[in-house]
């Protein structure tokens, strides 16, 4: 034999029992052979039924969370620059939309400028951010906040920029 070719033939280790390999020749071989077959069977079905589950479920990240507070504290922040600039709040009928849009409604700003898109005012999750003037609660003045995955106000899932009392 040269060096770095095989043999033509393996021999098996005699200490094997060659009916267990063989399913032909053993009634246990097919049931081991039958046994894997549904294993597997079991295994591909559950990965296909495990995947369908997880593309339908809608996705909820910390980080989602995290973007979410960000952007609270962007709009809390153009709403100080909006007071700033007309003299007063937003009323809660003019909403966050006051920041993108001129309001129309009482009180109208004689001086105003567009300081986020309309796109800016929806949350991570396709809701808008809600807006309250006065807050609720223990809250004190506005109350910027998102109503989290769900989109039901006051539930668990709402993301306010700092822990409620």
């Amino acid at each position: 034999m040269q060096k770095g070719s095989l043999p033509e033939t393996v021999q098996c280790d005699p200490g094997i029992d060659k009916g267990l390999l063989d399913p032909a020749k053993s009634p246990q071989g097919t049931f081991v052979a039958a046994a894997w077959r549904v294993c597997f069977l079991v295994a591909i079905m559950s990965s296909v039924w495990g995947i369908g589950i997880l593309v339908n479920q809608p996705t909820c990240t910390g980080d989602d969370f995290m973007s979410a507070k960000a952007d609270i504290h962007t709009l809390q922040t153009n709403l100080i620059r909006y007071r700033t600039m007309t003299g007063s709040w937003p009323s809660e009928a003019q909403g966050l939309r006051a920041l993108a849009e001129k309001p129309v409604t009482d009180p109208v700003p004689t001086s105003w400028h567009k300081l986020m898109d309309l796109s800016r005012l929806i949350d991570t999750w396709g809701h808008p951010y809600q807006y309250r003037n006065p807050g609720k609660g223990k809250t004190s003045g506005l109350e910027v906040y998102s109503m989290g995955p769900d989109g039901q106000d006051g539930t668990e899932d709402d993301v306010y920029a700092q822990q409620r009392e």
